[in-house]
């Protein structure tokens, strides 16, 4: 692993010079996260977690005008031990969240490596550095959507609409690509004016020969600093061993926003899940984002979960270092 990881090292460093002596953009951020938070369960003592909180690194770098390499790294957080240890587990996060090469010509782009394997809705949209654990659903938070693969995509002229089809690992795997199960998943992004939207249609392997049917779609309206987003997950009919990763039926997902001009940004957002094994529940949460200064984020969140009978309180800072050449 130490080899393997020198010589990642090297190879960054060589694209680094190269790249300069060619004028090419890139960019490496790194991004410490603290969250301390407390769940306060019916009739028992709060207990406290540290959320979210690791150490990131994310390297982005144009090796030509065709050519662009992406790296996130997550070298600590709440438990380091298990980000080393299951490197090659595909059902497991690890300190690799993101290695990819993209590649385009004319209209069209392929992206090998390993990256987020898609899934349409918004929430699972942004970096894994910006998520707000309490605020998820489990359809979104059970499974880890990085996976190893390619995807091949088309860019509209207008650069509004993008369609993709991926072909990764399975979440469900036990060795990456070595027990054969696969992934496969078609995704259209689109930005149309007030309108855009992220949906995806999934077949994701779960034993040699079968499959979990999943559709994502998610669509979101913004009209000033205010946006409104609906996701709508369905997923069929998963065995009892795989109903703790994957919700049964649907999830339904809204989330009403208003950004203060850069400045932050509060949303208030309920989940739904018609779940039997969940007892149709629901999660009601808001959060609270703070730029105080450049680069600075403050969190503050709060949430309800009727499946636990649990509430959520948590508080955190995040900080964007930024290097760009």
């Amino acid at each position: 692993m130490k080899k393997s990881i020198a010589v990642l090292l090297v190879a960054l460093f060589s694209i680094c010079a190269w790249s300069q002596k060619e004028d090419y953009q890139g960019m490496f951020r790194v991004v410490p996260r603290f969250d301390a938070g407390a769940n306060y369960y019916k009739g028992e003592k709060p207990e406290m977690d540290w959320g979210n909180s690791g150490l990131y690194t994310e390297f982005e770098q144009n090796i030509t005008s065709a050519f662009k390499f992406h790296m996130l790294n997550l070298w600590v957080n709440s438990t380091p031990k298990d980000l080393y240890s299951n490197f090659f587990c595909p059902s497991a996060a690890n300190f690799l969240p993101v290695l990819t090469l993209d590649i385009n010509f004319s209209n069209f782009y392929v992206s090998l490596g390993k990256d987020y394997s898609g899934m349409g809705g918004f929430e699972n949209d942004p970096s894994d550095y910006d998520f707000d654990f309490d605020q998820l659903s489990p359809f979104c938070s059970n499974m880890v959507w990085t996976q190893w693969g390619g995807r091949i995509g088309w860019v509209s002229n207008s650069e509004n609409t993008d369609i993709s089809l991926a072909v990764t690992s399975s979440p469900f795997g036990t060795r990456t690509f070595a027990d054969g199960l696969l992934s496969f998943t078609g995704i259209w992004r689109g930005n149309y004016g007030p309108f855009s939207n992220i949906w995806g249609l999934s077949a994701i392997a779960t034993q040699k020969g079968k499959y979990q049917f999943l559709a994502t779609l998610g669509q979101r309206l913004t009209f000033g600093g205010f946006s409104a987003t609906f996701d709508w997950f369905n997923t069929s009919n998963p065995d009892p061993s795989e109903s703790n990763i994957l919700p049964k039926g649907h999830t339904l997902r809204g989330e009403l926003a208003y950004n203060f001009g850069g400045r932050g940004d509060i949303s208030f957002t309920g989940i739904r899940l018609l779940d039997p094994t969940m007892g149709n529940s629901w999660i009601a949460g808001m959060k609270i984002h703070i730029l105080p200064v450049r680069n600075l984020k403050v969190s503050l969140t709060g949430a309800y979960n009727t499946a636990f009978s649990c509430w959520d309180f948590r508080a955190g800072l995040l900080y964007y270092l930024d290097f760009s050449w």
